[in-house]
């Protein structure tokens, strides 16, 4: 009884100075002064078993506050042990993460090399379709032209005397536009529309082709002179192609309600083609960006072909004759559609809300009119109507005509964009 009473009081003892039994040596020395006596005791042969007999008795709520207060972390705990197995872990780590980064070089270079060999039939596919590596013949006052302007891409009009009136209320449009009018060339057919597009005092580059004279009239779309003018535009294409990287074709018979230097989607694309949905199953042949590549080098050289053997069979014919046959935007959009299935060339259609045709004038006919309801778009193009005349009036009709009745001054710039992009959100 005496010697279990003892026991009590010596477990008491331990459980209030003691907060952790971590450490059985610094138990013996904090505990040195019940070792006297507890060795004289017949239950208890020495300062270990009673030690022992207090883990065994000790309250669980102690021994979980214990264990609460030790951390891995914690000075008292870390070990040589536990230093090593940081550096194993730490080793396994860097090996996985050099292994996995050799692996997706692996990886890598094995798509590389399938790209490269991918682009190597391609580029032999591309030589025997065309003659990629037989540059045109480049008018010289057109090359000169081309090489004075700025190089990062040429905004190409292809104009005859007919179409003078579209091209300035176009420079009116755009004249306050950052960067447009430095890189707008414009093809004429004759001197004296060249000087009048001069004495705009824009900073249009103008460039006459005398041999262009022949269709220095007023064409109506799909007559043979129409498409004989498209033939040169084509042509022209090729040669501008052959001197900047990207050329951007497109016609004055349009509106822009914003600067299209300024849609990096549009200017900047990694596609061959970038152009706009004609609404009628085509991608426009008037309005795209075109980036130098064998592809599109490759396409204008097979639809120019394809045009000039249709037109030969007229040959001797009037240019008012009308003609019944592919023109070249339907070869255009064959020849671009076998090419990318081919994986020969890459084309893009930007979206028909921000890029629009004319057929946004007809209302609801036009297939997205109601998704783009109230919204303005970035162009749009005086398209699917037949006739100078019928352009012209329409787009006075909508305010998208820039030119004063005199057919020469500029209307306001601000104050005509502004009612132009109304006509949009009413």
């Amino acid at each position: 009884t005496i010697a279990a009473a003892q026991a009590r009081e010596v477990h008491i003892a331990l459980l209030s100075r003691l907060k952790c039994f971590r450490d059985v040596p610094r138990v013996h020395e904090e505990t040195c002064g019940y070792q006297k006596p507890l060795k004289q005791s017949k239950h208890f042969a020495n300062a270990s078993q009673v030690v022992t007999k207090c883990f065994m008795i000790a309250d669980s709520r102690e021994i979980a506050a214990c264990r609460r207060e030790t951390s891995f972390w914690d000075a008292r705990t870390w070990s040589l042990q536990r230093l090593f197995v940081m550096f194993v872990l730490i080793q396994i780590l860097i090996f996985s993460f050099v292994a996995s980064y050799a692996c997706f070089g692996v990886i890598a270079k094995m798509r590389k090399k399938d790209h490269n060999r991918g682009e190597i039939r391609h580029i032999k596919e591309l030589e025997r379709m065309c003659d990629v590596h037989t540059y045109p013949h480049i008018d010289p006052q057109l090359e000169e032209t081309v090489r004075s302007m700025p190089k990062d891409l040429v905004i190409m009009h292809f104009v005859n005397d007919a179409f003078l009136p579209f091209m300035f209320s176009w420079i009116c449009n755009t004249k306050d536009m950052r960067g447009v009018h430095e890189r707008t060339l414009v093809i004429l057919s004759s001197n004296e529309s060249k000087q009048e597009i001069m004495s705009t005092g824009s900073r249009v580059n103008a460039v006459t082709i005398p041999s262009l004279k022949f269709i220095n009239k007023n064409l109506e779309f799909n007559t043979l002179g129409y498409r004989r003018l498209l033939r040169e535009r084509i042509v022209a294409i090729q040669a501008v192609l052959t001197l900047k990287e990207r050329v951007f074709l497109t016609e004055p018979d349009a509106l822009w309600l914003s600067n299209l230097l300024e849609q990096n989607s549009f200017v900047n694309s990694d596609h061959d083609l970038v152009g706009f949905d004609d609404d009628n199953g085509f991608t426009g042949a008037g309005f795209m960006m075109i980036r130098r590549t064998l592809g599109s080098l490759c396409l204008w050289q097979t639809v120019l072909k394809r045009q000039t053997e249709i037109l030969s069979r007229y040959a001797g014919m009037r240019d008012d004759t009308l003609t019944e046959d592919y023109n070249d935007q339907i070869f255009l959009n064959e020849v671009a559609g076998q090419m990318r299935a081919s994986g020969l060339l890459t084309l893009k259609t930007m979206d028909s809300c921000d890029y629009r045709s004319g057929r946004w004038y007809k209302g609801n006919e036009w297939t997205p009119f109601f998704r783009c309801r109230g919204k303005v778009p970035h162009v749009i193009n005086f398209n699917w109507v037949v006739g100078n005349a019928a352009k012209i009036q329409r787009a006075r009709e909508h305010g998208h005509w820039f030119l004063e009745d005199d057919g020469k001054t500029c209307k306001p710039f601000h104050q005509t964009l502004a009612k132009a992009k109304t006509s949009f959100v009413k």
